[in-house]
């Protein structure tokens, strides 16, 4: 776990918490982590917009409150994920979509209420984002190349650009 002073002495669930949600976000800034800015963006925005889309659905279908409807859910959702991700170009957002659904419902499941999906949600997304805008500032500030920076760089340490 996290150091974070006194907190987990205080309010342990609090710095179970944020210690789940810096976590998210590291795996975030790492898997996103490119050399070129483009491909940091694109893989930004797929992350971001499946993590808010199976978010929300996790949302919707947690206002049944009925386990047997998660678990007819979860196949269903990752193959819609896989299926409408990959029609539309879009499989990395597929692949979140999914996965954010399980990691919502998997977090609520027995716990009454809409309360418990809404703070699964909105720490599974905000972590995301915090990740997300962590990149996505360290590629515009420290490495703001563009693929044809990159590729010409390349050509020239490699003895191409001569």
């Amino acid at each position: 776990m996290l150091y974070y002073g006194p907190l987990p002495r205080t309010q342990p669930e609090l710095a179970r918490s944020l210690s789940s949600a810096l976590a998210w976000a590291g795996i975030t800034a790492i898997l996103i982590s490119a050399p070129v800015i483009g491909k940091v963006a694109r893989t930004s925005l797929e992350r971001t917009l499946g993590t808010l889309l199976g978010g929300a659905l996790a949302l919707a279908v947690a206002a049944a409150a009925s386990p047997a409807l998660f678990a007819l859910a979860l196949p269903l959702v990752a193959f819609a994920g896989a299926a409408g991700g990959s029609a539309l170009g879009l499989e990395y957002t597929g692949r979140l979509f999914g996965v954010t659904f399980l990691v919502v419902v998997s977090a609520v499941l027995g716990k009454p209420g809409a309360a418990p999906a809404f703070a699964a949600a909105a720490a599974r997304a905000g972590s995301i984002l915090l990740g997300v805008l962590a990149v996505m500032l360290a590629s515009v500030l420290l490495w703001p190349a563009s693929l044809r920076v990159y590729v010409w760089n390349v050509a020239v340490s490699s003895g191409g650009g001569e």
